[in-house]
């Protein structure tokens, strides 16, 4: 019956609408490989908080890092914690 009525209405049920992903979507999936990257790269990491400083200051230690061979990631503790928990 289900299939009659699929017929009936021209509707597949083996063809199912794929839907794209959104930018949103790309973006955090793109995070998680960088920050699983970096996690395999580096033997030691260091979390800090990051409340109430300038972006200058921030300029300033990307710098300096950059020329220790060392990195910053920056994001949201829920995805540092969900990533960090998978590996």
């Amino acid at each position: 019956m289900l299939n009659s009525i699929a017929l009936l209405f021209n509707i597949s049920f083996y063809k199912m609408a794929v839907q794209k992903k959104s930018e949103k979507r790309i973006k955090k999936e793109n995070y998680v490989k960088r920050l699983q990257a970096t996690v395999a790269k580096y033997k030691n990491c260091l979390f800090v908080d990051a409340d109430n400083v300038s972006s200058k200051q921030i300029s300033k230690l990307r710098k300096e890092l950059r020329a220790i061979d060392a990195c910053m990631i920056m994001g949201k503790n829920v995805s540092f914690n969900i990533q960090l928990w998978r590996v």
